[in-house]
């Protein structure tokens, strides 16, 4: 199982405690893609969205899911009634019919509400790159093999929360 977390610090040391703010929730994720990714979860670092006085703060990852998606955390306070996922939505990067790996390992883009994401996968794996170093892999694609293609842009909407 994959989690994000949040941890905070208390001013003498980091956290994990509710009481602190700290929060944990489990995320979807899949099992090793053939090339590319080392292990399994977000390829993403963390991205934050919304600040000051904006109730709607975020942070935003892809999940690792063979179809990746999008998702939003609740960063701070939770709505009652919702959860810490605020919502999820499925990359595709317009792709029909979709291939078999959606992936990224690269932070979400953000700007204001908008989130942007680009593929690591390409649509054709050489069965030379599978099982070989990950470094190797990413060096070779584009000049030796496919490269990966797509990208996908995402606004959240601060009224309906989705």
């Amino acid at each position: 199982m994959a989690f994000m977390r949040k941890l905070v610090w208390t001013g003498t040391n980091l956290s994990d405690a509710e009481d602190d703010g700290a929060w944990s929730c489990p995320y979807t994720h899949s099992t090793q893609p053939p090339i590319i990714k080392v292990g399994v979860g977000t390829g993403s670092t963390p991205t934050l969205m919304g600040f000051g006085d904006d109730e709607n703060t975020l942070v935003v990852i892809t999940d690792g899911a063979k179809q990746m998606n999008l998702i939003a955390f609740w960063r701070d306070k939770i709505r009652e009634g919702a959860e810490r996922i605020a919502d999820q939505i499925p990359v595709t990067y317009g792709f029909s019919p979709l291939p078999e790996w959606i992936q990224s390992e690269q932070s979400v883009v953000v700007s204001g509400y908008g989130a942007f994401v680009v593929n690591n996968m390409p649509m054709n794996v050489s069965s030379d790159l599978i099982g070989k170093n990950k470094i190797l892999q990413v060096s070779l694609m584009g000049p030796a093999y496919d490269t990966a293609y797509g990208a996908e842009r995402f606004e959240w909407d601060p009224v309906s929360n989705t």
